[in-house]
């Protein structure tokens, strides 16, 4: 590949013309392998097929402002008393269309390519110059209104103390800073207050507890003293009925209408050491 088909080479014949990215037909024709004469001969006979957007042939004032530039200087261009013409990307491609050159279809989709890259340089470049706009904008108001709030500030409220707006927005701010302070400091407090009465019921809660279980303690030794009064008293009993004639107690049962044992009695024999 030639250095004027590589990318480079393509990218240094497109220009801006009408705020857009064009090749001039002389170019155009160059990298296409055919004449300029033939390559606008073919635009004129299929006219319909370029609208503007495509292709437009240059005014005598942009003709002479690219003269002026040296970018007609060149062989290709010198000596031409006629505007050239002036291809879009879409007029890039349909120009391939409309000519027999077999060279046009192999280059094509390289120039596509660059003038894609081209366009997006464009509007990189149009963005930032748009934002370069807007900042300066931005800054230009935003040094008036410094401006106009340092004259605000500056104006005298009170004739009388020959106070300015700027000090009673001070004097104001402080008040309300004092009474932030103050409210916070006071709401401490009574966070404080409130954290040792917690602390207070928690402790009477832990004295409740302990006394209640004491209480279940002695309730428990208390029945187990029950429960061995009443071993020891049964013992005792069946000690006494082994020891004595029950023919008293069946006598007693029965002056109290009670039941008399049905079967037979048997007293436990004597436990040794007692005979």
């Amino acid at each position: 590949m030639s250095e004027e088909l590589s990318s480079e080479g393509i990218r240094s014949k497109i220009i801006t013309l009408r705020a857009r990215a064009v090749m001039l037909d002389a170019d155009l024709a160059f990298l296409y392998g055919t004449e300029t004469k033939k390559l606008n001969q073919q635009v004129k006979r299929n006219i319909e097929r370029f609208p503007d957007m495509f292709a437009f042939q240059l005014t005598r004032d942009e003709f002479a402002g690219l003269k002026s530039q040296s970018v007609t200087a060149s062989s290709k261009h010198g000596g031409r008393r006629t505007p050239p013409w002036a291809f879009t990307e879409h007029g890039v491609a349909m120009a391939a269309t409309v000519l027999t050159s077999p060279r046009a279809v192999q280059v094509l989709h390289l120039i596509i390519e660059v003038f894609v890259d081209t366009r997006q340089q464009m509007l990189s470049g149009a963005a930032a110059k748009e934002t370069g706009k807007y900042r300066k904008r931005l800054a230009s108001i935003h040094q008036k209104l410094e401006k106009f709030s340092e004259a605000i500030l500056d104006v005298e409220i009170n004739k009388r103390d020959h106070t300015t707006v700027r000090q009673e927005a001070e004097a104001l701010t402080t008040s309300v800073l004092d009474a932030v302070k103050a409210h916070l400091a006071d709401k401490q407090v009574r966070n404080e207050e409130v954290i040792a009465e917690i602390h207070r019921k928690m402790a009477e809660a832990d004295k409740l507890r302990a006394e209640a279980r004491k209480v279940h303690a002695e309730a428990d030794a208390l029945d187990i003293k029950n429960l061995r009064d009443r071993f020891e008293l049964m013992t005792s009993i069946v000690a006494t009925l082994a020891e004595s004639d029950p023919q008293p107690l069946l006598t007693a049962m029965d002056e109290l209408g009670l039941p008399a044992p049905v079967g037979r009695i048997e007293i436990l024999p004597p436990r040794k050491g007692t005979e």
